[in-house]
C-alpha cells in the first residue's frame, strides 16, 4: 500500500503532467533508489528538485514551479529542526534551497543556503560548502551580478580544494567560465573551462566534460572561429551520446545548427536542427524543442522557406509564451523579425525587434543585445531607412566594441560603409 507523501506526489504529477507524471516520478524515483510507493518526507528534499528539473524539460517553466510550490507545501520543515545529523540536517536545507533556485525563488534559496552554510562552516564539512556557494553564484550570474558572482564562485573553489573534490572543482570553473561568457570575456571564459576540462579528465567525469565542450562551441562561435566551435562541439557530442544523455545531445545538434548557419553551410544546419527537434521530440524535452524551432526558424527564413519558418516561429512562440519564458521568447522575436525582414513587412518586423530588444535588455545578455541591434539595423538599411539604420548599427557596434569582438565589428564596419 502505497504512503500518503506517495499518493500526494503522485496526484500532483497527474495533475501537471497527465500521463507522463507517472513515468517522470518512476524515473527520479529510480534515480534515487527508492520506490515511488514507499516516499516519506525526507525524501522529498532530494526528490523535488529532480522532478522540478524534468518538468521543466518535459512541460516548460510554468509546470515545473507549479509542481515545485505543490512538493514544497508538503515538506514538514519541521523534521529539518529535529534531524541531529548536522550533515544531513545541512544537505536537506541545500536540497531546499536548490529547488526554490530551480523555480526562480532566489530569494528564499539564498535564505535555506545560508542556513545550510552555517552548519557546514562549523563541521568543516567543505564540500557541502563549495556547493552551496556555487548555487549561490549561480544566482547572482542570473541577476546580471557578475561581481558578486564571481566573489561567491572564488569561496566555493577554496572549499572545494580544502575538501579535495575535483568533481566540484570543475563545476566551480564551468561556473567561472560562464559568467565570463555571459560578459563576453571570451578569453577569460576559455581559461575557466580549460581548467574545467583538466579536472574532468582527471576525474573521467564525462559528462561535465561534454557540456563544457558545448559551452566551448558556444564562446567560439560567438567569436566568429565557427570551426573551432564545431570541433568542440562534435568532441562534446560523442561524449554525451556515449553517455547517453539525451537532452545534452539535442542542445549539441542545435548549436551545431546555428554554426553552420553562421558558416553558411544551411544543407548542414538544417539536418543538425532536424535531428536536434527528434531528440527532443522523442525524449519530451518541450521547452527545449520549442528553443531548437526558434531557432531553426530563422535559418528557414533566411533561406526563404517562409512557410517552414512560419510554422517554427507560430509553435515555438507559442510555447514560450505560454510558460512567459523571456529567455525563449527573446529568440522567438529574433526568428520572426527576420522572417518579417526577409518578406519586406517592414511594420511587423520592426514591432518584433522592439519586442526582443526588451526581452534581451531585461535578460542582460551583452552579446545577444548587440546582436539583435545589429539585425534591426540591418533591416532598416533594406527598408531605406538609413539615419535609423546607422543609429542602430552603431548602438551595435559600440557593444561589440566593449566585448572586443573583432569578427562583429568588422561585419558592421562593412553595412555602415554601405550607408554612406
Amino acid at each position: 500500500m502505497a504512503t500518503a507523501v506517495s499518493e500526494r506526489i503522485k496526484t500532483i504529477m497527474e495533475q501537471q503532467m497527465g500521463e507522463f507524471g507517472e513515468f517522470i516520478l518512476r524515473k527520479q524515483c529510480y534515480e534515487l533508489f527508492v520506490m515511488p510507493e514507499e516516499l516519506e518526507q525526507s525524501d522529498l528534499f532530494d526528490l523535488s528538485k529532480g522532478l522540478a528539473d524534468a518538468v521543466k524539460l518535459f512541460g516548460g517553466e510554468e509546470k515545473a514551479k507549479k509542481v515545485s510550490r505543490q512538493i514544497l507545501k508538503l515538506i514538514d520543515l519541521e523534521i529539518i529542526e529535529k534531524q541531529e545529523d548536522v550533515n544531513e540536517k545541512t544537505r536537506w536545507l541545500r536540497s531546499t534551497g536548490d529547488t526554490y533556485k530551480s523555480i526562480g525563488g532566489w530569494e528564499v534559496a539564498t535564505k535555506f543556503y545560508k542556513q545550510a552554510l552555517e552548519l557546514s562552516e562549523d563541521v568543516a564539512n567543505y564540500s557541502e560548502s563549495a556547493k552551496i556557494y556555487r548555487n549561490m553564484g549561480a544566482i547572482k550570474r542570473r541577476q546580471g551580478k557578475w561581481g558578486l558572482s564571481l566573489e561567491l564562485l572564488d569561496k566555493s573553489l577554496m572549499s572545494a580544494r580544502k575538501a579535495n573534490d575535483l568533481d566540484e572543482q570543475a563545476r566551480t570553473f564551468q561556473g567561472m567560465g560562464r559568467v565570463h561568457w555571459r560578459k563576453s570575456e571570451y578569453q577569460k571564459a576559455i581559461h575557466y573551462y580549460t581548467q574545467c576540462i583538466e579536472m574532468c579528465v582527471q576525474t573521467k567525469n564525462k559528462t561535465t566534460l561534454g557540456y563544457i565542450l558545448l559551452d566551448l562551441g558556444r564562446v567560439y562561435d560567438e567569436m566568429g572561429e565557427h570551426d573551432q566551435a564545431i570541433s568542440n562541439l562534435q568532441m562534446g557530442l560523442a561524449l554525451l551520446k556515449e553517455e547517453g544523455d539525451e537532452q545534452g545531445v539535442a542542445k549539441v545538434y542545435n548549436k551545431l545548427g546555428c554554426v553552420y548557419g553562421h558558416k553558411g553551410d544551411l544543407d548542414k544546419a538544417f539536418h543538425a536542427y532536424d535531428v536536434s527537434l527528434k531528440q527532443a521530440h522523442i525524449s519530451g524535452f518541450m521547452a527545449l524543442q520549442a528553443l531548437i524551432q526558434a531557432n531553426a526558424g530563422e535559418w528557414y527564413a533566411r533561406n526563404g522557406d517562409f512557410d517552414t519558418a512560419r510554422k517554427y516561429c507560430d509553435d515555438s512562440f507559442e510555447v514560450f509564451q505560454k510558460f512567459n519564458d523571456r529567455f525563449g521568447l527573446s529568440y522567438a522575436t529574433m526568428s520572426y523579425a527576420i522572417l518579417y525582414t526577409r518578406q519586406e513587412n517592414w511594420k511587423d518586423a520592426e514591432y518584433m525587434f522592439e519586442d526582443c530588444i526588451r526581452h534581451r535588455e531585461f535578460i542582460g545578455t551583452p552579446y545577444a543585445i548587440a546582436e539583435c541591434y545589429m539585425e534591426y539595423g540591418m533591416m532598416l538599411s533594406e527598408k531605406s531607412d538609413k539615419k535609423r539604420a546607422k543609429k542602430n548599427l552603431e548602438r551595435a557596434l559600440k557593444l561589440f566594441k566593449r566585448l572586443r569582438n573583432q569578427y562583429m565589428n568588422e561585419k558592421i564596419a562593412d553595412e555602415l560603409a554601405k550607408l554612406r
